[in-house]
């Protein structure tokens, strides 16, 4: 039996509730406007300052301001604009050096967000203030050094009462966005106990580091199984944290998960000498952790695996639950193990270079365990969801963690899918259907395009909230509300098939039976309905409502 590795002791666990807004503090100089620019950015969120605000009110320069108006003037209009920005959502919001002069900024700012400190030396800032900038600083134009050395000490006891503190000197302005996305985004793991056996699922935007850490812990070797897109955007980081493993790249796409490739694997675990217990790193969305988990299973009969999902599909749905795949004859998933990893670690940094379809794909596989096990996760997701497809990683890290939360307590149940597992298949057996039947045209006409794994679910959560519907299980404003979900995130590029070219891929699914098929319906969010008398004829009549 090979030994099992301790995450618990090896990563420091902050949880970052999300609020709305980011307000950034600190000294004159210390980067709040630059930093701030490139945190929005990160976010997808807009960036506002709060004394371009003041200007466009007043059509006045700050330096006019305090010249004709006075401090004090200045710092009551300051109050209405942060104000004004608290009624708002969802900014990241640059503020004035002397902001919290007025202590009652901090209440407000702290009950509409969090907020930041850039700790930045007084020399550093000092040297900022005489740059291009200056002209915004009236307080340097009219104090010395020393006074401006006194104001900057009594300012940092009220700097210090912040959410966040992150060092700025000698940091390029992106080092310190980078190391605030870590701070903010939210952080996390948890452990399943699953067959007496434990998992660990770490949600992190440091992924790299802790995955080093956790092989030199264990004294394993590794091998890194990735793809070609994966690789371009990821590999470099962790190759460099696994301190340079043998590896292997393989052209992406669904056609990956073929005993062909998985032979050619095998023969590349076998030249590198690597041993029974020794551990596979899959590297990448659903594909990769499928394929890399099959061959963990079936190489010397168990090697260790741990997924490292870099997709939303694969954070919310693919790398969780110890389900491992290859397809066969263009029907998914026939082959395959369960097989339960010894962690899975979601990369929330790496949602960034998703492309705007798999993002959203993303989603739909979280919506989709929400409507079958959180209505929370619902609720959450359709409240938030136009900043949430914008890609604000405060908010999608919630739902990634609220969603594998969800799946791996459904899997604890279940974990060889022989009863509520199935609950987990909502939305999936008309969905793989689609999903195999473009692929194939897709790869007979030559078409550069096809239809998303996400995409093909959408579609069949579609089929499944209509049939619900008229077999009086569902409510109509309820199937309604979630419609308007899916309007927004399902991505066709393609026409969808009649239902009778889908039927031969239909009858090959795992769940058919004697000519019905085993099938998940909804009687309210959060309320799935296995059934297993589900005729073609019955799905073929509700077709029209796609």
């Amino acid at each position: 039996m090979s030994k099992r590795m301790n995450l618990g002791a090896s990563l420091k666990v902050s949880i970052n509730m999300s609020k709305h807004n980011i307000y950034l503090v600190g000294f004159m100089g210390s980067g709040k406007s630059t930093i701030g620019q490139l945190l929005a950015k990160a976010l997808g969120r807009s960036f506002v300052d709060l004394d371009d605000m003041v200007e466009r009110e007043r059509k006045l320069s700050v330096a006019d301001i305090f010249d004709k108006f006075g401090e004090a003037s200045f710092r009551q209009l300051e109050t209405n604009a942060l104000r004004t920005v608290g009624k708002r959502d969802f900014l990241v919001v640059g503020t004035g050096g002397g902001i919290l002069e007025n202590q009652k900024n901090l209440l407000l700012m702290k009950k509409t967000g969090q907020v930041v400190f850039l700790r930045t030396s007084f020399r550093i800032c000092l040297a900022r203030m005489r740059g291009d900038r200056a002209h915004r600083r009236p307080l340097h134009e009219k104090l010395k050094e020393r006074f401006l050395k006194r104001l900057f000490t009594r300012r940092q006891i009220a700097y210090a009462k912040s959410d966040i503190v992150t060092e700025t000197d000698h940091l390029m302005p992106s080092m310190v966005a980078r190391d605030l996305m870590a701070k903010l985004v939210k952080s996390d793991i948890f452990f399943q106990d699953i067959s007496g056996n434990k998992s660990s699922v770490v949600l992190s935007w440091n992924c790299p580091e802790i995955l080093g850490y956790l092989a030199k812990a264990s004294g394993r070797r590794v091998f890194l199984l990735t793809d070609k897109n994966v690789a371009k955007f990821h590999l470099a980081r962790y190759l460099e944290a696994l301190q340079m493993p043998a590896h292997m790249v393989i052209s992406p796409g669904e056609q990956a998960k073929s005993i062909r490739v998985a032979e050619g694997i095998f023969k590349k675990l076998a030249e590198e000498r690597f041993e029974r217990g020794e551990v596979i790193v899959s590297l990448g969305g659903g594909v990769i952790t499928d394929l890399g988990g099959f061959v963990a299973s079936a190489y010397k009969r168990g090697m260790c695996h741990i997924p490292v999902a870099t997709t939303l599909v694969g954070c919310v749905d693919a790398a969780l639950g110890g389900k491992t795949a290859l397809n066969l004859q263009g029907a998914k998933n026939v082959l395959g193990f369960f097989n339960l990893p010894q962690a899975v670690l979601l990369d929330v940094a790496a949602l960034r270079t998703l492309k705007d379809v798999h993002f959203k794909e993303g989603i739909i596989e979280a919506l989709k365990t929400g409507l079958v096990a959180d209505a929370k996760l619902v609720e959450f997701i359709e409240c938030h969801l136009e900043q949430i497809v914008k890609r604000d990683l405060v908010l999608v890290s919630e739902v990634i963690l609220a969603a594998a939360k969800a799946k791996m307590k459904i899997v604890a149940k279940d974990f060889f899918d022989e009863n509520v597992r199935h609950i987990l298949n909502f939305g999936h057996t008309y969905g793989h259907a689609l999903e195999a039947y473009c692929q194939g045209s897709k790869q007979k006409s030559g078409r550069k395009k096809s239809i998303t794994h996400g995409s093909a679910v959408g579609v069949g959560i579609r089929l499944a909230l209509e049939v619900s519907y008229r077999r009086g299980l569902l409510e109509r404003g309820t199937a309604d509300r979630i419609h308007r979900m899916l309007d927004v995130l399902i991505d066709l590029d393609v026409k969808l098939p009649s239902f009778n070219a889908l039927k031969p891929i239909i009858t090959q699914d795992k769940k058919m039976k004697c000519g019905q098929l085993g099938y998940v319906l909804l009687k309210g969010v959060g309320k799935p309905v296995y059934v297993s008398n589900m005729t073609l004829k019955e799905l073929s009549r509700n077709e029209k409502f796609l």
